[in-house]
């Protein structure tokens, strides 16, 4: 008796995902039923109509479809579930039409594009005509500064930028906090690195960029991508970090302390 637990003792914590040895362990113990937070409906979309999907011909004027494939894996990745996903044209009446239903069947939205001040930026218009109630649009980080979140009941709302470094990032530093929080995941912690290198800080805004990091006798080490413009996806491939710097007049350089936001997969290895 008393061999692998004790009476009185927590088997599974609150809190915890379930995985496989959860689930196996619950039933070796007689649990046919159990208490679990639902899976948020996620509704994602893209706007844009010089937007075509992967696999077509590339013609001029045109750009692939990239941010909705990021954004399915990454909800994925957090525990949500995507229940729709859609490339929407650059029309009122399109995007009505699906944020209507998005607000509807859905716990969280997120979009990407078509909440800045372009002549076919819609998406907050839309949010607006449909009752979202806007909390704040427009932040103090770079990249990423026309971001918008709002919520209509207990819906809540995402509205990210088009460029897929940008979306990248705001989803990181934004959402997934989020779903975490519906999951009852608990928080993410940052980490304090030391720059290998410098980092290039803004004036005004808070800096972000893709990077990696280690652990080198103790401590933690990191170094940012080299390919710092917001379009360039490819600042991401390798990366297992996100680094942050406050506001300032002069670059951080090497031997400096950074914030580190470590990503979900990331390896310190």
């Amino acid at each position: 008796k008393g061999e692998e637990i004790k009476k009185g003792d927590i088997l599974i914590k609150k809190g915890t995902r379930i995985t496989p040895s959860e689930l196996s362990v619950c039933a070796a113990f007689g649990q046919s039923n159990i208490n679990v937070l639902k899976q948020p409906k996620v509704a994602i979309f893209a706007t844009g109509n010089e937007l075509i999907e992967p696999g077509k011909k590339l013609k001029e004027g045109k750009i692939y479809n990239s941010n909705l494939y990021m954004f399915s894996e990454l909800v994925r990745k957090a525990g949500g579930k995507v229940v729709m996903q859609d490339v929407v044209k650059d029309d009122k009446s399109a995007l009505h039409s699906y944020l209507s239903e998005a607000l509807e069947n859905c716990d969280l939205i997120i979009s990407s594009g078509g909440v800045s001040m372009g002549r076919y930026d819609h998406v907050r218009d839309v949010f607006m005509e449909l009752g979202v109630k806007e909390s704040f649009w427009k932040v103090a980080q770079k990249p990423g500064k026309p971001l918008f979140f709002g919520s209509e009941n207990d819906k809540l709302i995402f509205g990210l930028p088009g460029n897929p470094i940008s979306s990248f990032i705001g989803f990181m530093e934004w959402v997934l906090p989020v779903i975490d929080q519906m999951m009852g995941s608990p928080e993410r912690p940052y980490l304090s690195g030391v720059l290998q290198g410098d980092f290039q800080r803004d004036k005004i805004k808070f800096r972000y960029l893709f990077g990696n990091a280690w652990v080198d006798q103790g401590k933690v080490l990191c170094r940012p991508s080299k390919k710092i413009g917001s379009h360039m996806l490819t600042s991401a491939l390798g990366a297992n970090c996100i680094l942050g710097a406050t506001p300032g007049d002069e670059d951080l350089k090497s031997g400096d302390s950074i914030q580190v936001n470590l990503l979900p997969w990331a390896d310190l290895s």
